[in-house]
């Protein structure tokens, strides 16, 4: 993304080339990480608004627009049907009661110079059993040569476009850091400007987020910095950031290894189920996590016996013998919608929700047999998927197209 935003705002007229890694940026972060598309987004409104006039023109406008619709497009296939399923099921991250106060986890300014820490921890209130949250000791010294380069700029007067790009990299990186720390007013943001607001800035959970965008612009930063250096102070400042990293993954890499212990067997089986769901953001409202880690079938009634129970590629089979009347049987499985239960034979079998939201059959009475239990998702997503296609295709023969331009010789 950081290379389309360059492409956009270098060149009067941003062609093809220029605004497609913007779009592939924002389609590959929609479809990895929403939290992390929310920040950057919040970012790049921010950068909008700073270089207004040059946003608003007519050609650069028109950019963004390929480039979000692009995005879209490629994003389709998952983004329409997130976006209906989160209106329809009742998730927990829709409650805004729910959402937790963020300053806590916030860092403390030492901590972003403590380079060497462990690998894991939490980031509450505290630092002593706190993970490393620290750009690290190669970026902060990428910061300290932005600085350095930005006031030798300011001193002579340096108009050259790499110094312009170095105010803007630094100017970023150094909020993110600002925004990451616990004397940020977070919770402040949060009660004074309401709940809708509050939700979406607690949407963040934790501020040390901004760590993996003032990540890329430091080092953005440091390439522009590069730039504005004689090339044999280039050199050697590039040779010490290289030294620096290199320093920084061996002892990270020597605290790893010298915490493993000596294996005392050949093989381990691991057999113990785990019960994690991070902070169910995404669970039913009123469902339990805790209770899912009974995961087997529960008849409803004595007569009712459940014979077997396995999932499969996806497919829950649960095989039953029903000696009495009509009774139910309640799965494993939370009842998200569009689950589809039939038997061999192919009689369909009715899906309502029950105890912890979990999917219950009723089974007929004298009913023996297997019920299969599968996702079966709506029709007409499937025109979503169509459109990620399409736009893929697009921007494969558009992508041909440019290159067979450019190897194409001129004529007079």
């Amino acid at each position: 993304m950081l290379l389309g935003l360059y492409g956009i705002y270098t060149s009067d007229r941003p062609r093809f080339g220029d605004w497609l890694p913007m779009a592939l940026g924002m389609a590959a972060m929609v479809q990895s990480h929403l939290l992390s598309c929310e920040l950057t987004a919040l970012l790049l409104i921010l950068f909008c608004l700073l270089r207004l006039r040059e946003t608003l023109r007519p050609a650069r406008l028109l950019a963004w627009v390929k480039a979000a619709l692009l995005a879209v497009g490629l994003s389709a296939w998952y983004l329409f049907p997130f976006f209906i399923s989160t209106r329809s099921i009742p998730f927990l991250v829709n409650r805004s009661d729910l959402v937790g106060k963020l300053q806590k986890h916030g860092l403390y300014a030492v901590q972003l110079f403590s380079f060497f820490g462990t690998a894991g921890g939490s980031s509450a209130e505290g630092t002593t059993h706190d993970m490393a949250l620290t750009p690290g000791l190669p970026l902060l010294l990428a910061l300290a040569l932005a600085f350095y380069c930005l006031w030798h700029a300011q001193a002579r007067g340096d108009t050259r476009p790499a110094a312009k790009h170095l105010y803007t990299a630094t100017g970023f990186a150094v909020l993110t850091l600002v925004l990451s720390l616990h004397a940020f007013p977070w919770d402040f943001v949060e009660g004074w400007f309401g709940p809708a607001v509050g939700k979406v800035v607690g949407m963040f959970q934790f501020p040390f987020r901004f760590l993996s965008l003032g990540t890329l612009l430091l080092c953005a930063a440091a390439l522009f910095a590069l730039q504005l250096l004689p090339e044999r102070r280039a050199a050697l400042a590039a040779a010490g950031l290289v030294c620096a990293a290199l320093l920084t993954a061996s002892i990270t890499e020597t605290n790893i290894m010298s915490a493993q212990g000596e294996s005392s067997y050949a093989t381990y089986n691991q057999n113990a189920t785990i019960n994690s769901v991070g902070t169910a953001e995404y669970l039913i409202d009123g469902a339990s996590s805790y209770e899912a880690i009974w995961a087997q079938p529960k008849p409803a009634s004595g007569d009712l016996h459940l014979i077997s129970y396995e999932k499969r590629e996806g497919v829950a089979y649960v095989s039953v013998e029903n000696d009495g009347g009509e009774a139910a049987i309640s799965l494993p499985i939370y009842n998200y919608g569009n689950y589809y239960a039939a038997d061999e034979s192919g009689a369909p079998f009715a899906i309502t929700s029950g105890e912890n939201m979990r999917i219950v059959l009723t089974i007929p009475a004298g009913y023996t047999g297997t019920i299969h239990v599968r996702y079966h998702a709506p029709g007409y997503w499937r025109a979503f998927e169509a459109l990620s296609a399409v736009s893929l295709l697009g921007v494969i023969g558009c992508g041909a197209f440019v290159r067979r331009k450019r190897r194409t010789p001129a004529t007079v």
